[in-house]
């Protein structure tokens, strides 16, 4: 299992305002991840983990905390949940 921050987001659904995504940008990290069988576990609650804490239109929100496991994982522990907590004291999800 692999879990935290990743500082990539890997979809344009994972990003909010910005920069474009481009796929390019993360193609090496997916694949890294195909590679060894990793899949995301998804996530309840918030859909952004970060955002630049700046106003209006100048605000970028991204997911950049990643649960991943591999299959094995999953059938040893097939009801795990990752939920993201609210921000409190800084610019990340727990």
């Amino acid at each position: 299992m692999v879990l935290g921050d990743l500082n990539t987001v890997t979809s344009k659904n994972e990003k909010n305002r910005g920069r474009h995504f481009r796929l390019a940008h993360c193609r090496a990290f997916l694949n890294f991840f195909d590679a060894i069988s990793l899949v995301d576990l998804g996530f309840s609650s918030t859909m952004y983990t970060w955002e630049n804490r700046r106003l209006g239109v100048d605000r970028i929100k991204e997911r950049l905390n990643h649960a991943l496991a591999n299959p094995s994982w999953l059938q040893t522990y097939p009801h795990i949940q990752v939920i993201h907590l609210p921000k409190l004291y800084s610019d990340h999800c727990p």
